[in-house]
């Protein structure tokens, strides 16, 4: 048994003595199979979604006058490409000067005059140019990840990080659109790369002369992002506070921050200079931004009055209250009143501000945004986490509002698994945590300045793709090590005869231990030094954490605390008035509105599919008034029409208890075939309740009872005939039951 024993303890040692040399070539080769995994993917989705985003031939025409006119381009010529766009032929010598530029964001032009060839014919080859370009960068995207990821956890964490983002579902579709909004994907990853890989205080890798200059370059790197998306205008300033607490020096610290805000100055000056060409402002964009505010009120239900997220909602809505037409003065006119207005609403109510910044950012770092336009699903993974399946209901824009259940259950893991790796690095890797927290800040910093008042639609959070990544690929890898520490580490207290260190020190031993690079075994004496000054170390770390921790708990109560109920002073109406004047038969619930039998939809109401759906007349097939409708499907789906209820409407009907109505008649015999039934959307679950018709053939009164969720974004009232049935529908309503009893349910 000794023999057997001594046998294995020398096979052990030489397997950590040779490891290195095993891991280290199979980590790069599964990154070069990541690349050739990632490249047939994105081919895949190119010949199958290729696409262009609306007014590409203005940016190639902005591209065209960029060496002459930098920032400038000519609108009519603009409108010639568009009309033509197979005869236009690329040239950076135009004929007409620039007539007008874009408001913000010219970096993309610049990109786009380096790229097009001279004598290049037609959009279509051009789009073609930028997109071998996007698939270029997309492969060095999974470089700078899988470097990154090494660097935080280890070989795993590259692997992890490289696999991940080959298969990445929403990159991949928003690298075959030809956009702009793709390029700041690359950039994104370059900050984590030099966050994570690059800068390393804790190691004291590089002087301060050699620091000071890679600040200096990654200052001009984000200067020039801005000019692509000024998303990352603040980002140096917002992780500015983790050089103090990376590098523990004021003076190394103030000169690497003013080196890398030396180097983005340099990069926005142009910008405000080309700005101040054409508009005659020193600054670096004058697109409104508070219109956008109105627009994510919109977005979700509200007292004020905004119907929705579009953009002629929200200039009508400043017309009613009195405000200027954005399309007679201006952008800068009507952005001084809607400041205004938006501060005195935020006095008023500053709690559907926070809620919705709370909403919007919960729903940023899952990746399920309210507004999908590239991508649908959330974060998938092709052959890992995928579906091409279509949940749910589609909304009035005929986009599917759910997301596959797999989805949701990793969106609400990540969170905690970011978490539960910043814990384990704090702990057992210090000089590691510094990098992870920066990533973490990144990402915070990416969705914050978006969601402050918008909802984080897909194509605005592009940056976040590789934070995302990265994140999720460290705390995998943390979690995996750790469960292989804790094995090896137990194997290895038992072979070691001298016992030189305790079992949980040889557990953190094996956890900070890289697999390719070469083991180095510490003797006894040295293991007795580190362990008392790990201990000490241990001890500080452990109230400081606890502090962190302290105020962590403090702001999550704060920030996820019910927000409180109060009346607008501004509504005349009762809340059960608005309720009840939401859907009744007299106006939109009884489908009167339709004019000399020409297809129209009624009021609120939308058709998903057109085909099918009639008006229909007659004493026979009319509940109430003149009209009905006739929804009909065919043999191999349903058919079915929605009611979406107003979001301003739609506040009033939080948390209270609503029965809604609707007379059906069909000449149906099969059960559970012909329906109605409620949808609160809320962004992570979708809870409904369905109420069937009994086949009678004659007009049956359907009632659902049901008490609105306090956190629901969107409402829909549906009513529905399954393949191969067909039903009338007359006198849908909806009004306020204060309590609802059991004679209610039907």
């Amino acid at each position: 048994m000794p023999k057997i024993r001594k046998i294995s303890v020398n096979l052990y040692e030489r397997f950590l003595k040779t490891r290195h040399r095993f891991v280290k070539p199979v980590i790069f080769l599964i990154l070069l199979i990541s690349l050739v995994v990632g490249a047939g993917y994105r081919a895949v989705d190119i010949k199958k979604n290729f696409g262009i985003n609306g007014g590409f031939e203005f940016y190639v025409e902005m591209a065209s006058h960029f060496w002459t006119e930098p920032g400038g381009y000519n609108f009519e010529e603009g409108l010639k490409i568009k009309e033509n766009p197979d005869d236009y032929v690329f040239t950076h010598y135009p004929k007409e000067p620039a007539t007008a530029s874009f408001e913000n964001e010219k970096g993309w032009e610049f990109i786009l005059s380096l790229i097009f060839k001279e004598g290049t014919r037609g959009i279509q080859n051009l789009a073609m140019t930028v997109v071998r370009y996007q698939m270029m960068l997309d492969l060095l995207v999974i470089i700078l990840l899988f470097f990154a990821g090494r660097s935080i956890a280890g070989p795993l964490g590259g692997s992890f990080a490289a696999v991940l983002y080959a298969l990445f579902k929403p990159s991949i579709m928003m690298m075959s659109w030809v956009s702009y909004y793709y390029w700041s994907i690359p950039f994104s990853a370059l900050s984590l790369l030099f966050w994570a890989a690059i800068y390393k205080p804790e190691s004291r890798t590089y002087s301060l002369k050699v620091l000071f200059s890679l600040f200096f370059l990654y200052g001009v790197v984000i200067g020039f992002a801005t000019s692509l998306r000024l998303s990352f205008l603040f980002l140096p300033l917002f992780l500015s506070p983790l050089i103090f607490f990376r590098e523990r020096n004021y003076k190394r610290s103030l000169i690497l921050i003013l080196a890398m805000l030396m180097g983005q100055g340099i990069l926005l000056v142009p910008q405000v200079l080309i700005t101040q060409k054409y508009y005659d402002r020193y600054t670096l964009s004058v697109r409104g931004k508070w219109h956008n505010v109105i627009q994510g009120l919109g977005a979700y239900p509200n007292p004020f009055g905004v119907k929705d997220s579009a953009d002629l909602t929200a200039i009508d809505w400043v017309m009613e209250r009195g405000g200027p037409d954005l399309n007679k003065v201006g952008i800068q006119e009507y952005d001084k009143f809607v400041m205004k207005e938006i501060v005195c609403l935020f006095k008023e109510r500053p709690d559907i501000f926070l809620r919705n910044f709370k909403t919007n950012f919960c729903s940023g770092i899952a990746m399920t945004p309210k507004d999908r336009v590239r991508y649908i699903g959330g974060p998938a993974f092709f052959g890992i986490l995928d579906t091409d399946k279509k949940f749910g209901i589609l909304d009035s824009n005929k986009k599917y509002v759910r997301y596959d259940p797999k989805i949701l259950k990793l969106t609400r893991i990540f969170p905690w698994l970011v978490l539960f790796s910043l814990l384990v690095l704090f702990f057992f890797r210090k000089k590691n945590f510094g990098p992870l927290i920066t990533v973490v800040f990144q990402g915070f910093y990416m969705l914050g300045i978006l969601c402050v008042y918008f909802p984080p639609a897909d194509v605005h959070t592009t940056n976040y793709f590789p934070v995302f990544v990265l994140l999720l690929s460290v705390g995998l890898a943390v979690l995996v090590k750790g469960v292989v520490s804790i094995f090896e580490g137990s194997v290895r207290y038992r072979i070691d005869e001298n016992k030189t260190n305790s079992w949980s020190a040889t557990i953190k031993k094996c956890f900070q231990e890289d697999w390719d690079k070469k083991y180095c075994s510490v003797s006894a004496e040295s293991a007795e030094v580190m362990k008392k000054v790990s201990g000490q170390r241990r001890r500080v770390a452990t109230k400081k954490l606890m502090w962190l921790f302290i105020g962590l708990i403090i702001v999550i109560v704060l920030f996820m605390s019910k927000n409180r109920e109060c009346a607008i002073s501004e509504i005349a109406q009762s809340d059960d008035d608005i309720i009840n004047t939401i859907l009744r038969p007299e106006t939109n619930g009884g489908f009167e509105s339709w004019s000399n039998g020409k297809f129209s939809v009624p009021s609120g109401w939308v058709f998903p599919k057109q085909q099918g759906i009639r008006r229909a007349t007659g004493a026979e097939n009319v509940k109430i008034g003149t009209s009905s409708v006739e929804v009909e499907a065919d043999k191999t789906e349903a058919t079915h029409i929605i009611f979406c209820v107003p979001r301003d409407k739609l506040y009033s009907l939080l948390n209270k208890n609503i029965i809604i109505d609707a007379w059906i008649k069909s000449a149906n015999k099969s059960p559970d075939k012909v329906y109605i039934y409620v949808v609160s959307i809320n962004g992570r679950d979708d809870p409904y309740n369905r109420v069937f018709y009994q086949n009678s053939g004659q007009w049956e009164k359907l009632k659902i009872p049901y008490k609105v969720p306090v956190d629901t974004q969107s409402l829909y009232i549906m009513c529905v005939a399954d393949a191969g049935t067909s039903a009338y529908f007359d006198g849908v309503s909806m009004r306020y039951k204060e309590k609802l009893k059991r004679n209610d349910i039907n």
